[in-house]
């Protein structure tokens, strides 16, 4: 099994509002300018993606092809890519305002064992 790290002191979480569930700052994405990641965007970097191409993207298929997380439109345009059911859902658990950091560590480690990659978080929350 592959392995992700999140570093809770770099995870953007809780989506664009200032719910008492949100971590981190700035908007999220998969890399904010204040240097925060969604948990696709940690997963992005893993991939072999450069900080640069993930800078200011909200989905991976806003970066182009990412192995497993974004996949060919169907209209077959040369630079189109769509998201995959599993990253509308890991987007839709890391940006839920209703549920406490806890949960969605839990969730998140549920959802990424579908694609066989066990997820280790370090360090403290940003608030």
């Amino acid at each position: 099994m592959e392995k992700l790290i999140i570093d809770r002191s770099k995870w953007r979480t809780g989506g664009n509002s200032s719910s008492e569930n949100m971590t981190g700052k700035g908007d999220t994405l998969l890399l904010n300018p204040q240097g925060f990641m969604c948990c696709l965007g940690f997963e992005a970097l893993r991939r072999g993606k450069e900080p640069d191409e993930i800078l200011n993207c909200a989905e991976p298929h806003d970066v182009g092809a990412i192995p497993f997380l974004s996949l060919p439109d169907e209209d077959g345009e040369e630079y189109g890519y769509s998201d995959t059911a599993f990253t509308s859902q890991a987007i839709r658990i890391n940006d839920d305002d209703n549920i406490t950091p806890e949960e969605r560590e839990q969730k998140i480690t549920t959802k990424f064992k579908e694609i066989n990659v066990e997820v280790e978080f370090i360090g403290e929350y940003v608030k």
